[in-house]
This record gives C-alpha cells, structure tokens and sequence, in this order.
C-alpha cells in the first residue's frame, strides 16, 4: 500500500507543477484549497508555498478586497461557492480589521437565506456545517474524512487525486491507531500501578485532542509526549479537586516543589504513589527529550510545576470560599 502511495503522490505533486506553471489562478488556488481539505497538504508544502508566494506578490489587497466587494460594500456575485469561500476565509482575520468583520456579517445573511433555496444537498450540507463552525477551526483529519465523501460526488473531481487520497488517509489512520494502541498500554500500565479512581478516563478523548493539534503524521513521537503529559495534567487536576483535603493538597504541593517523592510521608499510600508515578513519568519524558536534543526538554518539569501551582492555587482558593460560605450561613 505504501509504495502505491508513494507512486501516486509523485503523480499528484506533478498534476500540481502543471497546475503552477500555469496563469490561471483560480484554477492555482482551487487545486490547493482541494489538496489542503483532503488532507495531502503535508505532501506538497513547498510546493504550495511557491504557488502562494507568487500569487500573492503578483496581487494587491485593495484589489482583492475590491474584487469582492461593489461600491455600497456588498459582496459581489451570487454563487454560493464564493460566498462561502470570502465567509471561511474571512474568518482569519486578525483584531481590528473591520472590512473583513463586515464581510462574515454580509456573507452569513447570504449563507442563510440561501439556505432555503433549492441547491445541490452536497452545497446545503457543506454551507449548513461553515455556518456552525469554519473550516480553520475543524479538526483536520476530521475535515478530510467528511470531504473526500463530498469530493468523489463531484462531477470534476481529479481520479488520481481521489485515489491517493484515500490510500493517504487509510495509511495515516493505521498510524494513528498504532499510536493510540502505546498509549492504551501505557495507560493500563500506569494504573495498574497507582489507583486513579478518583479520575476521569479521558486517555482517547486527550489523544484525540493532541492528535487536532499536532496532526501531521511524521509527527507521531510528538503526539504521544504531549498525550501522557496532558493525561497526567488531567489527573493531577482531578486529584486536587476531588480526592485530597486542603492539608493534604499543602503537603503534595511543597512535594512537588522540591520535586521529591520522599517529602510525602504523611500522605495516604496511594497518592503517595501517585506522586512518585508523576515524577518518574515527567523525567522519563525529559531523559527521552535529551536523548533526542530536544531543547525544549526542561520545559515539560516546568509546565507541571506551573501546572500544581495553579491546580493547589484554585484547590486552596475553593477551601477558602466554601469555609467562607459556612462562616455566613452560621452567622445568619
């Protein structure tokens, strides 16, 4: 499978060179807007970032707000493919930019009153889910599944394009599946080795959330650092708010200052051992990012450091409210 792939995606990168070299740019544009939302834009960054460059140098922003725009402000034209192209891509917009923000107000009436047209159920579905939410705010693999279903729908669709897609997509969730199946018996491992009732089991929902944010599959070392460091952030969190009193979360917390799992004696057993699962993971991490010169590798002792400062500073500041709450209530 992958080294069919590896021959499409060289058959691919060369429909784009075509496509480069040539002088329409809608035609530029449509290409990598279609590579980007099925998920091969990794392939073809450079690529992508020439053809960018060069439109881009070759264009002036008055003329393209002015091509989208009559004299009265509205928005020219009716097709619905440009008007949801100006409402997605307007919502990159930065603060202040007040053109922009009056074009996602005129495009999302148009949006919806459209709506109640008879269009393609294709364009009604894609319109109505850039409504809720935008395409740069999508999960990208997510993204990709739900438009290469739209895609292979389309009477212009490029085959080959179609193909790799879908061998590309299929290569990469086997990847992702290897991915969460360490992780799933890293995770077993550690709570067989430390009771974590007290925490909610969000192993596949945290990967899910690493695997958004760095979703490039050559990026598989990364998601699985960032998932076990997010995982036992979100244990620590549950711990302070459900399962330690405020002397208890005192006691941890100038542990965890020293950075020493000897400094808990007087803890219960179990968080005793959560402790020393805590640290021994976090220097694990940190070895495993020296190893690889990583020069962010401190970084992680100092996120969770930061991390218990404020999961004991928000704990301590919940004891204080609800002791002061009591205090009120006996008084009245």
């Amino acid at each position: 499978m992958k080294d069919k792939a590896h021959i499409m995606e060289e058959e691919v990168r060369r429909i784009m060179m075509d496509v480069g070299a040539s002088k329409d740019r809608v035609q530029k544009l449509e290409l990598i807007n279609t590579l980007e939302r099925l998920g091969l834009g990794y392939h073809y960054r450079k690529e992508i970032n020439v053809v960018l460059c060069a439109i881009y140098n070759d264009m002036n922003e008055n003329a393209f707000v002015k091509f989208f725009r009559d004299g009265k402000g509205n928005i020219l034209g009716d097709d619905a493919n440009t008007v949801l192209m100006v409402y997605d891509a307007a919502h990159l917009r930065t603060h202040g930019e007040d053109i922009l923000d009056h074009i996602i107000t005129l495009s999302k009436i148009r949006l919806q009153s459209a709506l109640k047209t008879k269009w393609e159920a294709t364009l009604v579905e894609e319109v109505r889910i850039t409504l809720e939410t935008p395409r740069f705010r999508r999960v990208e693999r997510v993204e990709a599944r739900h438009f290469i279903s739209l895609y292979q729908k389309n009477v212009v669709r490029n085959d080959t394009i179609l193909e790799f897609t879908k061998l590309d997509y299929n290569i990469v969730q086997v990847l992702y599946c290897k991915e969460l199946k360490e992780l799933t018996v890293w995770w077993m491992d550690l709570k067989s080795h430390v009771d974590v009732h007290f925490a909610r089991d969000r192993m596949v929902e945290t990967y899910f959330w690493m695997m958004a944010i760095v979703y490039k599959p050559y990026y598989t070392y990364s998601r699985i650092i960032v998932t076990k460091v997010a995982i036992i952030l979100a244990l620590l969190d549950d711990m302070f708010d459900k399962y330690t009193t405020t002397e208890e979360s005192n006691i941890f917390y100038t542990a965890i200052e020293r950075w020493d799992d000897k400094a808990t004696e007087q803890l219960p057993a179990n968080q005793q051992k959560f402790l020393k699962t805590v640290i021994d993971t976090t220097d694990k991490i940190v070895k495993e990012l020296k190893i690889h010169n990583n020069k962010n590798a401190e970084m992680v002792k100092k996120l969770m450091l930061r991390a218990f400062t404020n999961f004991h500073a928000k704990r301590c500041g919940y004891a204080d409210h609800h002791s002061r709450l009591h205090f009120t209530r006996r008084c009245d």
